[in-house]
């Protein structure tokens, strides 16, 4: 959120679409970090129906916080990899992701088919 916010802040939708969650998933958390006072949250003055969140200073420092320990630990997983590689692992990684999704609708799917012919099952006994 720290690199999406800008100057302007960065909308709700925009966040969930970057952690690949809902709408509701991130308003619902960041209603729990405004209340902790890590993030605030606007109304942008286009479209009062869209929310701007932006990181308060507490907010700020955490991040920097976590960026500190996180920074040794990647450079030892990723530190010897060259940049072309780095970008080649980022693209299957994105790739996977997209697939986990379709793997999730598939079984959701499959998941309500089951439920309804059980059901229909038991309908016609």
């Amino acid at each position: 959120m720290a690199l999406l916010q800008g100057d302007t802040g960065v909308s709700i939708g925009t966040v969930a679409e970057h952690l690949h969650v809902t709408n509701a998933f991130v308003t619902a958390q960041s209603h729990l970090l405004v209340q902790r006072a890590l993030l605030k949250k606007h109304e942008a003055a286009a479209d009062r129906r869209v929310s701007l969140l932006f990181l308060a200073a507490n907010g700020k420092r955490l991040v920097d916080e976590v960026v500190e320990q996180v920074r040794p630990i990647n450079d030892m997983f990723f530190g010897t990899l060259q940049k072309k590689e780095f970008d080649s692992l980022c693209a299957i990684a994105g790739k996977l992701v997209d697939l986990s999704r379709e793997a999730l609708v598939h079984i959701s799917s499959q998941t309500r088919e089951a439920s309804l012919s059980t059901r229909d099952k038991r309908m016609s006994a």
